[in-house]
C-alpha cells in the first residue's frame, strides 16, 4: 500500500482504475466517508474485503434512484420538490429491491450483502439519503493512521458502483493537502447531518423484499409459482359474453372462447376445431366480437354469407371478408398498402395444408405478423405434417414459442422419419399393429408437447357428457351504439364533507349484525367463514351503492338496518339468538330490491338455526351496540340534509341535453326507493309523461310500458316518454322505441349494463344509433369499490378480455378428451365445491386453488403477491434421487420450467414442474447450498439456448430449394462486389428470415428456378425482391424485440432426495 503515491488522476482505463486505488489505500486507512448520486451494492462487493478494517465507514447517497424514476418523483411534486423522511426511505429501498432485482445470481452477491448488512449491524458502517434527492457529487473521503498523509480526497465522475469503479471510462481526480480534505469533510459533515438514516431500512428490505429473504417458506413458493403462472387468470372468468339478444348463451361455446383468447395471446394463434356441427362459426364470432383491431376473414365462397350473417349478428366491428380463392389479391393489397389487418380467421383450414403451393404462399405471406385463427374440423388429413404447415401460419417453424418444441420443422421431421423407419421394417407397412400403436403414440405426443397448448377440440360425445342444454342457433343485427356519457355530479360543501364521514362510518362499522356466526365460541368451517365474509362485504357495498343511488335510498337503508340492529340486540338480550341458514349473497345481487335480504336475515321463524347468548364471545354484544350507534349517528346527519345534489344535476341535463329533451328515455336504477323517488320528482314537471317500474309494480303498468316503449306491440300510444325502471326490466322485453338508455346508478353486476341496453339495441329499431348516459360515482364512493373503474373496464372487458363478477366460477365445465389444455373447459366450480374432494383437470386444479387462497387467506395471498422476484426455498422431496433446482423463467409472455439434476437439465411442462414444487403448509424450508448458484446457472443456460440439431438435419421434400437459395445468397455476399450497402443489408435480412423459417417453400422454388437459367447477380437479386414480400423482411424486426425482452427468473425450489 502506498496512499502517496503521486497519481492523481484515475480513468479506469488499464491498470489506472479507481477500484485499484481503493484496494490499495483502504486497508489502512482509519474513516472512509462517500458522497455519492448513485450507490450500488455492485461497488461495495468490489472492495469489501478492503473496508473490513475501516473503523467508521458513511456513505450519503443524494439520488439513488434510476433518472426514470427521478423525473416522476420531481415532476409529480413540483421542480422544488423536498423529499419527505418517508419519501426519501421509500425512494431508497425501492432502488434496493430494483438492484437485486437485477443482480447477479452468484455466492459473492450473497456474501457481500452479508458482509454490508454485519457492517451496518456492528455500527461500523451507517447510510443516509439526503432527501433534497438532487445531489449528483461523486466525493470518497479517506482519512489514515499515518504521519505521511492525514487523508485524501478523490472526486469526480464515478458513482459508488461496479461501472464506476472500474468498469467503464470515467475522470477523477485525487487531492492530498490538509485543507483540501478539511473542506471536502467539512461539506460532507453539513450534509450528513441533513441526511436521513437507512440502514434500518436496507436490513429490512434485503432481509424481507428481496430474494436473499432466507425465511421463504417452500409453500409460500408453491403459491406464489400458481399466482405468477396464472397471473392472467386469477381475476379473470369474471364476465359473460355479449350475446345478440334471443341467441341461447351456450356454455360451451362461451368457455372456448375465453379459451382461444388465452392460446391467441400466447402463441399468436389457435385452432378452433371441434366437430362438424358444434357452432365454430360462432365461437369464431364470438371471439371476434372481444378484438379491438381490424379482422380479415377469409372463407369459402358457399359460406360467405353464413359468415356476413354471423359477424353482423354479435356485432363485429372493423372486418373484411373474402373468398379464399382471392388469396393472390389479398396479398398483393396488403403489399402495396401495408399490413392493415391485425387478426386473420381462416375457415376450412385444412385447405391449406401443403406448404409447397402458391396459394400457401400467398396465404403465409398475409398472416405474417398477425393473429391466426384457423377454423377447421379436419386439421389432419393425410400425415402429421399437415399440422405443421397450419402451426407455420402462426409461429416460425425454426424459432417458436411452443414450450419446449423451438424447432417444428425439426420437431414433425423426427416424427415422420420414425413412422418411416417403422414402416420399411414391418412386413405389412402401414397394416401393421405396430405401426398403428406407434402411430397413436406419436399423435399423444403431439397432443402433449403441441396441440394442447394451441388448440380447442371437443366432439358430440363430449358436449354430451358435460352439457345437458340444446344447442340452438339465432342471427341478429344490432344499430351502432354511441361512445357512453357521462353525468357527473359534485357534493357542495356540506354534504361532501357528510358524505365523507358516512364512507368513514361504514369502514368501522363491524358489520356483527351480518357475521354472528364469526362470534361464536366453538370453530366454524372455512366455508362459513367465507359465507359470512361474503354477507359482511356485500352489506357494506350496499350501504357504499346506496349513497351514491340516491340520499332517498340510502336514508330508507339506514332507517331499516338500525331496525334490524334493534330487533337483533333485542333478541340477543332475551338470551337467544336466530341465524338464517345458508344465506347466499349472489342470490341477491341482481334482485330488484336488496333489502329483501334484510327480510330474510330477520326472520326468526323458517329455515333458521338458533343459539343461545351464551355461545358468543363477549365482544358481539359490544360491536352490536358500537355498529348500532354509529348507524343512527349517520342517519341523523342525512335527514338533516335537505337537497339531493345527484338528482339536481339530473334536471338540469334533461332540460339542457338535446338528447335528453327530445327523445323517449329509459332510466335504469338498482334501487326501487331511488326509482319512487325519481317518479314523484320528475312527474311534477313532465305530468302524464312519466311512468315507474318495479317487482312490486302490476302487470297492467307492463301493458302501459309495451304500448309506448315496445314497437312491435298491437297497441301503440305515445303518452310516456320517461320510463324509470328497476333492472326487472332489463330481460324479457322489448323497449328499443326508445334509444337512450340512462343507468342513473350503476348495476352489481356489469352484464346488467348490456342487458339494459339490449332493451334498445334490438332488431327491428328503427334508430340508427343508441345512447347511453352513466352517472359515475363521487370520488368518495369510487375510491371504497373502485366502482366507475370497475364498471366501465369490465364493460371494455367484453370485447378483449375474461371475467365474472362473481367471487367464485359458476357453471363452469371440463372437457377431458386428450386432456387438450385449449380445450378444457372448466368443471363446474361452486360456493362448496372447491372444498371438496374431487378430481380436477391439472390447470383448473391449480388455479383454483390458488383462488381458494385470494378469497379465503388474504393476508396471505397479499403477501405472496409482494413477494419479490427471483426467490427461492428448498425442501426435501419425494420427487427427485439427487440434489435438483427447478425454476420457473418468464420472458414476455412466455413461461418455462427448467430442471437441473446433477448434471441433467430439461425443460418441463407446467403439469410436471407443479408437482416439484406442491407442498403443505407445514413444509420445513431446508438450507440452500452452494449447488444452487450453478444449478441455476444450467437452468438459465437451457432457457436461453436455441436448437443444437442442424435445420438440415433431416431431409423432406421441397428442403433442397430453401438449401439452395441459401447457399446462393451466402456465396454471392461474398463474390459479388457491385452489390450496394442497401443490397447487402437486404441479403442479410433475407438470411435471417430464412433462419426463421419464414419464406415458404413456394417463394423459394420461383427463387431457385430462375437461379438455374440466369447467371446475373443483379438481375437474381431483383427477382428475389418481387418475389419475396416485405412482410416476411418486417417479422425479423419483431423477432428483434423478443430476443431483446426482459428474461425473469420467477422462482426456484432447490430439492433434497429424501430418503
Amino acid at each position: 500500500m502506498n496512499p502517496t503515491t503521486d497519481t492523481k488522476f484515475f480513468t479506469n482505463d488499464g491498470t489506472n482504475d479507481l477500484y485499484k486505488r481503493f484496494t490499495d489505500t483502504l486497508v489502512s486507512a482509519r474513516y472512509f466517508d462517500a458522497l455519492v448520486g448513485y450507490f450500488r451494492i455492485s461497488g461495495f462487493n468490489l472492495i469489501a474485503n478492503s473496508l473490513q478494517n475501516v473503523e467508521k465507514i458513511r456513505i450519503l447517497v443524494g439520488i439513488n434512484t434510476d433518472y426514470d424514476t427521478f423525473k416522476l418523483l420531481t415532476e409529480q411534486y413540483q421542480q422544488d420538490f423536498i423529499a419527505t423522511q418517508t419519501e426519501a426511505k421509500n425512494n431508497f429501498k425501492h432502488s434496493l429491491v430494483e438492484e437485486l432485482e437485477n443482480s447477479e445470481d452468484t455466492k459473492d452477491v450473497v456474501n457481500s450483502h452479508k458482509i454490508f448488512q454485519s457492517l451496518l449491524e456492528q455500527n461500523k458502517l451507517e447510510i443516509r439519503v439526503h432527501p433534497s434527492g438532487k445531489i449528483h457529487a461523486k466525493v470518497y473521503i479517506s482519512r489514515y493512521d499515518t504521519p505521511l498523509l492525514f487523508g485524501s480526497v478523490i472526486t469526480g465522475s464515478s458513482n459508488f458502483s461496479e461501472n464506476g469503479l472500474n468498469s467503464q471510462y470515467e475522470f477523477n481526480v485525487e487531492l492530498k493537502d490538509k485543507s483540501d480534505v478539511d473542506y471536502a469533510l467539512e461539506k460532507f459533515e453539513k450534509l450528513w447531518k441533513e441526511g436521513i438514516e437507512v440502514s434500518k431500512e436496507y436490513i429490512e428490505t434485503i432481509n424481507h423484499k428481496t430474494w436473499l429473504n432466507d425465511n421463504i417458506s417452500p409453500y409460500e413458493i408453491y403459491l406464489k409459482l400458481l399466482y405468477e403462472y396464472f397471473y392472467e387468470d386469477i381475476n379473470a372468468e369474471e364476465d359473460e359474453i355479449d350475446l345478440p339478444e334471443n341467441f341461447l348463451r351456450l356454455e360451451y361455446q362461451e368457455n372456448a372462447v375465453w379459451k382461444i383468447k388465452k392460446i391467441v395471446d400466447e402463441y399468436n394463434g389457435v385452432f378452433i376445431s371441434d366437430v362438424v356441427g358444434l357452432g365454430k362459426t360462432y365461437i369464431a364470432a364470438m371471439y371476434a366480437q372481444l378484438l379491438p383491431g381490424k379482422k380479415l376473414f377469409i372463407t369459402p365462397p358457399p359460406v360467405m354469407d353464413n359468415w356476413k350473417d354471423a359477424l353482423r349478428d354479435f356485432g363485429v366491428k372493423k372486418y373484411d371478408i373474402q373468398s379464399c380463392g382471392l388469396l393472390k389479391k389479398i396479398s398483393d393489397k396488403i403489399n402495396k398498402s401495408g399490413n392493415d389487418y391485425d387478426y386473420i380467421f381462416i375457415d376450412e383450414a385444412h385447405r391449406f395444408r401443403n406448404e409447397t403451393t402458391s396459394e400457401y404462399a400467398y396465404l403465409k405471406s398475409i398472416c405474417l405478423n398477425k393473429k391466426v385463427i384457423l377454423i377447421t374440423a379436419t386439421p389432419l388429413n393425410n400425415s402429421f405434417y399437415d399440422f405443421k404447415s397450419l402451426i407455420s401460419l402462426f409461429q416460425k417453424p425454426t424459432n417458436s414459442d411452443i414450450p419446449g418444441i423451438k424447432n417444428l420443422d425439426i420437431y414433425f421431421s423426427e416424427k415422420k422419419s420414425r413412422l418411416d423407419k417403422l414402416v420399411a421394417k414391418l412386413p405389412n407397412g402401414k397394416e401393421d399393429l405396430l405401426y398403428l400403436k406407434e402411430v397413436k403414440k406419436i399423435s399423444k405426443e403431439i397432443r402433449d408437447n403441441i396441440l394442447k397448448y394451441i388448440m380447442i377440440r371437443r366432439t358430440r360425445t363430449d358436449i354430451k357428457n358435460y352439457f345437458d342444454k340444446d344447442i340452438k342457433e339465432q342471427h341478429l343485427v344490432f344499430p351502432d351504439v354511441s361512445s357512453p356519457k357521462s353525468i357527473i355530479y359534485e357534493f357542495d360543501k356540506k354534504t361532501d364533507q357528510l358524505f365523507t364521514e358516512t364512507i368513514q362510518m361504514i369502514r368501522d362499522l363491524s358489520y356483527s349484525r351480518y357475521s354472528p356466526k364469526l362470534y361464536l365460541k366453538k370453530q366454524i368451517t372455512d366455508f362459513v367463514k367465507t359465507q359470512q365474509k361474503n354477507l359482511v362485504g356485500f352489506m357494506k357495498t350496499r350501504l357504499v351503492k346506496r349513497l351514491e343511488s340516491s340520499k332517498y335510498a340510502f336514508i330508507q337503508t339506514l332507517r331499516r338496518s338500525i331496525e334490524s340492529y334493534q330487533k337483533y340486540i333485542n333478541m340477543y338480550n332475551k338470551g337467544f339468538v336466530y341465524i338464517s341458514k345458508d344465506v347466499n349473497v349472489f342470490d341477491y345481487i341482481d334482485t330488484d330490491n336488496t333489502d329483501d335480504l334484510d327480510n330474510l336475515l330477520d326472520n326468526s321463524e323458517k329455515n333458521v338455526e338458533k343459539y343461545r347468548s351464551e355461545e358468543f364471545q363477549s365482544n358481539f354484544i359490544d360491536d352490536l351496540y358500537s355498529d348500532l350507534k354509529l348507524l343512527q349517528k349517520v342517519y341523523t346527519e342525512w335527514c338533516k340534509i335537505k337537497v339531493d345534489l345527484k338528482k339536481d344535476e339530473f334536471m338540469n341535463q334533461l332540460r339542457h341535453d338535446k338528447l335528453l329533451k327530445n327523445n323517449k328515455l329509459i332510466i335504469f336504477t338498482e334501487s326501487a326507493e331511488t326509482g319512487e323517488d325519481l317518479f314523484n320528482d320528475l312527474n311534477k314537471i313532465y305530468q302524464g309523461q312519466v311512468i315507474f317500474y318495479s317487482a312490486a309494480k302490476s302487470n297492467s303498468i307492463k301493458e302501459i310500458i309495451k304500448e309506448n316503449f315496445d314497437p312491435n306491440n298491437k297497441i301503440k300510444s305515445e303518452d310516456i316518454r320517461i320510463l324509470i325502471t328497476t333492472d326487472v326490466l332489463a330481460e324479457g322485453i322489448n323497449l328499443h322505441r326508445s334509444n337512450v338508455v340512462i343507468n342513473y346508478d350503476l348495476p352489481w353486476n356489469p352484464t346488467r349494463v348490456l342487458q339494459r341496453v339490449g332493451r334498445i339495441n334490438r332488431i327491428g329499431t328503427e334508430h340508427s344509433k343508441i345512447y347511453i348516459y352513466n352517472f359515475f360515482p363521487t370520488s368518495q364512493a369510487d375510491e371504497q369499490i373502485s366502482l366507475k373503474a370497475n364498471i366501465i373496464s369490465k364493460i371494455q372487458a367484453f370485447h378483449d378480455a375474461l371475467g365474472e363478477d362473481a367471487k367464485y366460477l359458476s357453471d363452469t365445465e371440463e372437457v377431458s378428451s386428450f386432456n387438450l389444455r385449449g380445450a378444457q373447459i372448466y368443471e363446474n366450480l361452486t360456493n362448496k365445491g372447491i372444498f371438496e374432494d374431487k378430481e380436477e383437470s391439472p390447470e383448473l386444479k391449480y388455479l383454483a386453488e390458488i383462488r381458494h387462497i385470494r378469497d379465503t387467506e388474504q393476508d396471505m395471498f397479499k403477501k405472496i403477491v409482494n413477494l419479490p422476484k427471483k426467490i427461492r426455498s428448498a425442501k426435501k422431496s419425494l420427487n427427485v434421487n439427487n440434489n435438483s433446482l427447478v425454476t420457473f423463467f418468464r420472458k414476455g409472455k412466455l413461461k418455462k420450467f427448467c430442471i437441473t439434476q446433477g448434471l441433467q437439465s430439461k425443460e418441463l411442462a407446467f403439469d410436471d414442474a407443479v408437482k416439484y414444487f406442491e407442498c403443505k403448509p407445514d413444509t420445513k424450508r431446508e438450507r440452500i447450498l452452494d449447488d444452487y448458484f450453478e444449478y441455476l446457472k444450467q437452468n438459465k443456460l437451457l432457457f436461453d439456448s436455441p436448437d443444437t440439431v442442424e435445420q438440415e438435419a433431416f431431409s423432406i421434400k421441397g428442403r433442397s430449394n430453401h438449401r439452395k437459395v441459401i447457399e446462393y445468397l451466402k456465396a454471392s455476399l461474398r463474390e459479388e462486389k457491385k452489390y450496394t450497402e442497401t443490397d447487402v443489408e437486404y441479403i442479410q435480412k433475407l438470411l435471417q428470415a430464412y433462419q426463421n423459417g419464414v419464406i415458404p417453400y413456394a417463394v423459394s422454388k420461383k427463387i431457385s428456378d430462375f437461379i438455374n437459367k440466369e447467371f446475373d447477380n443483379l438481375k437474381i437479386l431483383n427477382k428475389i425482391r418481387s418475389e419475396v414480400s416485405a412482410v416476411y423482411l418486417q417479422s425479423e424486426q419483431n423477432l428483434e424485440k423478443l430476443t431483446h425482452t426482459k428474461k425473469i427468473v420467477v422462482l426456484s425450489e432447490f430439492m433434497y432426495a429424501e430418503n
